[in-house]
């Protein structure tokens, strides 16, 4: 998967915003936690499918296996890899 991450924040109800309109498609990071590759756990949200638009940018986590490998790309142009440790 390739997507943007935009940032988000909590709606008013104090639930954690969720990606809306034309970034329905695309993942958020919220940023009341640490950026990606910071110390601590960074949250990434996104949808994975809905049924109106059907499959979205989460659609296709399910497919992750042990040692698989993922990047972010943060706003400073540097890259943080993750290792999936566990289904």
């Amino acid at each position: 998967m390739d997507t943007a991450i935009h940032r988000l924040g909590l709606a008013p109800d104090g639930a954690l915003e969720v990606p809306t309109g034309k970034r329905y498609d695309e993942a958020g990071w919220y940023g009341g936690s640490p950026a990606p590759g910071s110390l601590g756990p960074a949250v990434i949200v996104g949808h994975v499918d809905s049924a109106k638009d059907g499959p979205s940018v989460f659609f296709r986590l399910r497919n992750l296996k042990v040692r698989d490998v993922i990047e972010v790309t943060r706003s400073d142009g540097t890259s943080v890899r993750f290792v999936v440790d566990s289904v």
